[in-house]
């Protein structure tokens, strides 16, 4: 039996600092696994990571969306800006893959090894049961972007099973392939102008003064 169930977080502050948590839970061939990390980057400490395999409870709560992780150092708190959104992604005989963007855009308050962090942020919990290396992808693009006002998400897989997903301001939407795609483009595009260290969409978060990533 398989089963993953992973937290993502991050927080790009007024400030341009950025950080980055991951929550994760395995369960496999009756072995389970708990862990979290989290990423920090900020103009005087540069890039900084933690990780343990003590990560606390999950995070909890509806429309205020808290988590307190002490082997990290940690304290978040996200207040939603726009309405959460869900999909089953995937469900057939070898398991489903299950997405819940809990908050698109909120705002954000981490409590960092006595440092505190404010600004816009995002978090989605992605549930598994299928292994993936059983997943039917050959291409998978998944991005979202923020501004003071709007925010927008999308998730394109290609391959057996094809899935275009796009929710703006926390409505889904439906757009075509091509939308996306210059979706992604503008905002790597974006990214560039702004001095990302990565602005080919590799999965690396961009310019820390850049609320946009891609993949």
């Amino acid at each position: 039996m398989f089963s993953l169930r992973k937290w993502y977080l991050d927080c790009v502050g007024d400030s341009g600092d950025l950080c980055i948590v991951y929550r994760a839970e395995l369960r496999i061939a009756g072995a389970q696994v708990s862990t979290a990390s989290l990423l920090r980057f900020d103009d005087q400490g540069g890039l900084r990571s933690r990780w343990t395999m003590r990560p606390g409870a999950e995070p909890a709560g509806e429309d205020v969306l808290s988590w307190e992780a002490p082997a990290l150092q940690l304290s978040a708190r996200f207040e939603r800006r726009d309405a959460a959104s869900a999909a089953t992604l995937l469900e057939g005989p070898d398991g489903n893959v299950r997405w819940t963007c809990t908050h698109p855009r909120a705002a954000v308050e981490m409590r960092l090894a006595g440092e505190v962090l404010r600004g816009s942020g995002y978090a989605e919990l992605l549930e598994l049961t299928i292994p993936p290396w059983k997943l039917p992808i050959d291409e998978l693009r998944w991005g979202r972007l923020l501004t003071a006002s709007h925010g927008v998400v999308w998730i394109d897989w290609r391959g057996s099973h094809p899935q275009r997903l796009v929710v703006v301001d926390g409505r889904p939407v439906r757009v075509s392939s091509k939308i996306v795609r210059s979706a992604a483009a503008v905002q790597r595009r974006y990214c560039t102008t702004l001095g990302s260290s990565d602005p080919g969409g590799s999965g690396k978060p961009c310019s820390p003064r850049c609320q946009g990533w891609s993949g």
